[in-house]
């Protein structure tokens, strides 16, 4: 399948890398996203947050996050993948 079939939304990612690690949370951040997020490595890292993530998740973020993404369920709606059809939320 075209990546691009998958969505309307031209989504421009503000960071760049081809090693991507994709995780999803209930929780506010723990030793092991600090410890990534502390590695000297070209790993970029994705958190997907979904009904039970705290609001403010982000803001519990104490260093730096140049290599992380969070994407609340608002954010993931205005990205318009087909798969958020088929979501429960």
């Amino acid at each position: 399948m075209n990546r691009h079939s998958q969505s309307t939304n031209n989504f421009t990612c503000s960071v760049q890398g081809d090693k991507w690690i994709v995780v999803t949370t209930i929780f506010y951040l723990t030793k092991a996203i600090y410890k990534f997020l502390n590695l000297t490595t070209q790993w970029n890292l994705i958190v997907i947050g979904d009904q039970k993530t705290p609001k403010d998740w982000l803001l519990h973020l104490s260093i730096n996050s140049s290599r992380l993404i969070y994407l609340s369920i608002e954010q993931q709606n205005t990205l318009d993948f087909r798969i958020l059809h088929y979501l429960p939320y």
